[in-house]
């Protein structure tokens, strides 16, 4: 008996249950309608717990309360509860089913899915560019359109030998090395690092209606979005004047 009990606790556990709601279950089925101090003395389970679990097991579906005075609770029959969680698990199925065929019709018609991590401050922001320049091994390429990235992109290159080309927006101070060029025309307030061919940030800048930088930035790693960024650039520099604008 010994054993059963062990094995019908691990399948509930599999189930979804926590240790402690897996015995509870079992001896509300066993026993009939009992009250929280009985499922105390029978499992265990401190005191100070037992009403937890057997509002989460209540939540669940698992039991019902059926009385107030006193407090009673009753197992619902395994044939009950089994149902509900197959009817359960059959609707997620059928979710992820229709969610997945979504993604794939994307495949079919030229999109995928690609690597991209949110950046919401400008602290995370700094580091990441910061780990970017450390780790680059053959180029960095970057279009500078806000104040702050100027600097810290400036305070960078200083004491790299590494290749680096910056696109600046007019008006903007140059770097003290490194290869420069001021894109002709207007810019978007957008600031874009690519290092090597392998990581990109796109930072959305300062909001032009705010007094503080909104710094809000993505890091990407796909492979074909970075060669799209990569020939963007090059174009742009092909482009853009040598000369301060």
């Amino acid at each position: 008996m010994e054993t059963s009990i062990g094995e019908a606790i691990e399948a509930l556990r599999r189930l979804g249950l926590s240790r402690y709601e897996a015995l509870t279950y079992l001896h509300l089925l066993i026993s009939g309608g009992v009250s929280p101090k009985a499922v105390c003395d029978a499992t265990g389970i401190p005191y100070t717990k037992v009403y937890d679990v057997l509002k989460r097991l209540e939540r669940k579906g698992w039991i019902i309360q059926i009385s107030d005075r006193p407090v009673l609770y009753v197992a619902k029959s395994p044939s009950e509860v089994i149902k509900k969680i197959e009817e359960t698990f059959k609707h997620r199925i059928s979710e992820a089913r229709r969610l997945l065929s979504e993604l794939e019709k994307f495949r079919t018609e030229g999109a995928s899915v690609a690597s991209i991590l949110v950046v919401r401050s400008f602290e995370a922001l700094a580091s990441m560019i910061k780990d970017f320049f450390r780790k680059a091994e053959i180029e960095i390429r970057t279009i500078v359109a806000t104040s702050y990235i100027n600097e810290l992109i400036n305070s960078l290159v200083t004491s790299m030998s590494l290749k680096v080309r910056i696109l600046l927006r007019p008006g903007m101070k140059p770097p003290s090395r490194g290869d420069y060029r001021y894109i002709v025309g207007g810019i978007l307030p957008l600031d874009l690092i690519i290092a090597d061919t392998s990581r990109m940030i796109l930072s959305l800048g300062r909001m032009a209606t705010t007094s503080h930088p909104r710094v809000f930035g993505v890091v990407i790693s796909d492979e074909e979005l970075i060669s799209a960024a990569v020939e963007y650039f090059d174009t742009i520099w092909e482009q853009s004047s040598i000369e301060k604008n």
